[in-house]
């Protein structure tokens, strides 16, 4: 009965997919130096893209942002663009004592909200690879490793020589328990199939990310050495990176966010994607994807290959896997400052025991990767 509707959707989605963009990954210099681009999006169907921030004195705020996304391979480059000397306190070699690094990377780092009834719990890990769980410790309050790089001399839209700097934000989980899904909205939960469905997607070890490109006026033809000098050009939010569920973000920001504003991003449920809003029964499918599917359901039934009782039958199963199955899970408790903040330092120097940066392997989400590779 569904499988004329198979046909067909399987041949529309090979076809869109094959003319898809791969979106936008701009450099760090363009994004200082150049206005920003229209937002470009294909696989999220949010509507609202504005993001909050808290500052010190609880006050909030909302930034408007061009939002894109970018689902291509990521370019190589070697080593850190340092221009000033090591220091005796500049324990990762990257040229920035680390005193500055904690200060700065304090000044941006986000308000995590995790989700009521997390199952799982951050994490420390063993100073050696591979990366190896050596204690549990709690899924609230949020524990988060981070690292400061250096990136180098740019000039900004009003002609200031900046120095720029990229903040990894690391939220390192014992593990991922898998699709939650919707509960009484999902046709499985009523057969009893909700531990079997997160077994299967669930896997041990879970390392998620945000990234923030900061910059300050530089100081003698080198970086600033006030943290509280430095804005925030552009934020990255990770959500099943790397992954055909990927929902991932840039969101660039002019008139820039001084320091001291801190982003407030929700922690999905048990798969701990990165999302700037409340991402409950958020669909996990790629916008493009869902459009197709139900303008193909359509086209099958008005070209005469499928009956009226079918069409029917055919979008409520569409609307139970797009939108009571295959979705996040969150549920608001508000959000808080990770507690404890470990400066990571860098992947070929890591510090604070945090060896364990240097697992490449797909069992880490291939974290050392993760931070080798640029993000603008």
């Amino acid at each position: 009965m569904l499988a004329p509707v198979r046909a067909i959707l399987a041949e529309r989605w090979k076809k869109t997919k094959q003319g898809l963009s791969t979106g936008s990954l701009r450099s760090w210099n363009e994004i200082i130096g150049s206005p920003s681009q229209p937002s470009d999006l294909t696989a999220s169907s949010a509507s609202d893209f504005k993001l909050t921030f808290s500052d010190s004195a609880a006050g909030v705020s909302t930034r408007a942002a061009n939002v894109r996304e970018y689902h291509g391979t990521y370019r190589q480059v070697g080593g850190v663009n340092a221009v000033f000397g090591l220091t005796s306190d500049d324990l990762d070699m990257d040229g920035l004592p680390e005193a500055f690094e904690n200060q700065l990377a304090d000044n941006f780092t986000p308000v995590f909200g995790v989700s009521t009834g997390e199952p799982n719990y951050f994490a420390r890990f063993g100073d050696y690879v591979p990366q190896t769980v050596i204690q549990r410790q709690w899924p609230v309050p949020p524990i988060s490793h981070f690292r400061v790089q250096p990136l180098g001399l740019a000039t900004d839209r009003n002609g200031t020589l900046v120095y720029a700097m990229r903040i990894d934000y690391l939220t390192a989980w014992d593990g991922d328990s898998g699709l939650i899904g919707g509960g009484a909205w999902c046709l499985y939960s009523y057969f009893g199939l909700d531990s079997l469905v997160q077994t299967l997607t669930g896997h041990e070890l879970d390392n998620e990310r945000s990234g923030m490109l900061v910059a300050a006026p530089a100081v003698d033809g080198s970086y600033n050495p006030d943290p509280d000098a430095y804005n925030l050009y552009s934020v990255y939010l990770a959500a099943h990176e790397g992954t055909f569920f990927d929902h991932s973000i840039y969101a660039d920001f002019w008139p820039t966010v001084p320091a001291g504003n801190h982003l407030n991003v929700a922690l999905s449920k048990s798969k701990h994607a990165t999302y700037n809003f409340n991402p409950d029964y958020y669909p996990l499918f790629p916008f493009w994807l869902i459009a197709d599917t139900y303008a193909g359901l359509y086209d099958s039934y008005y070209a005469g290959l499928i009956s009226y009782d079918t069409l029917l039958l055919s979008l409520a199963i569409a609307d139970d896997v797009f939108y009571g199955c295959v979705v996040e899970r969150f549920g608001y408790q508000g959000g808080a400052f990770a507690q404890t903040r470990i400066n990571m330092g860098e992947p070929d120097a890591p510090i604070n025991g945090c060896g364990f940066i240097r697992d490449n392997t797909p069992r880490s989400s291939y974290l050392y990767q993760k931070l080798v590779l640029p993000l603008w």
